[in-house]
């Protein structure tokens, strides 16, 4: 067992969740409790994403927190949209609890279910009315 100061992993899980300015303030984003949106990582100091997203997995990893990790994808095109999620799955696979966010609407359905068929977990930003939830949790199907 390692030994730890105490609160120590909270205050470093919780500097990666605010934006650069506000590294002191109110509003504690703990694990489990929020996600990262994308306009919060872009008022962060600039750098590739992926290190960022990194750093969040090796600080949830290091204090053994065993939750789900969302990244969304940015593009609008669904096309676009499948090769980041198989990008994020390259670069982030090894944490096991990853998940490609995906907005949902009617064109994003279809992007769910290849993600789906394709092995990705996936997290939906919302769904709209019953039949897209439906769809969405639909299992693919199997051969």
């Amino acid at each position: 067992m390692t030994a730890r100061a105490p609160g120590r992993h909270h205050e470093d899980l919780r500097r990666l969740g605010e934006p650069a300015g506000d590294r002191g303030g109110a509003g504690a984003r703990l694990p489990g409790r929020d996600h990262h949106e994308p306009s919060i990582l872009a008022k962060e100091e600039k750098a590739d994403f992926r290190e960022h997203i990194n750093k969040i997995i090796e600080l949830v990893q290091r204090y053994g927190y065993d939750i789900p990790l969302s990244v969304e994808v940015f593009s609008t095109s669904p096309e676009e949209m499948i090769t980041q999620a198989e990008d994020f799955v390259r670069y982030f696979g090894h944490y096991p609890k990853l998940n490609v966010k995906i907005p949902v609407g009617w064109d994003e359905l279809a992007v769910i279910r290849e993600l789906r068929l394709r092995g990705i977990s996936v997290n939906c930003t919302c769904c709209m009315s019953y039949g897209q939830a439906m769809m969405a949790a639909a299992p693919a199907p199997t051969t």
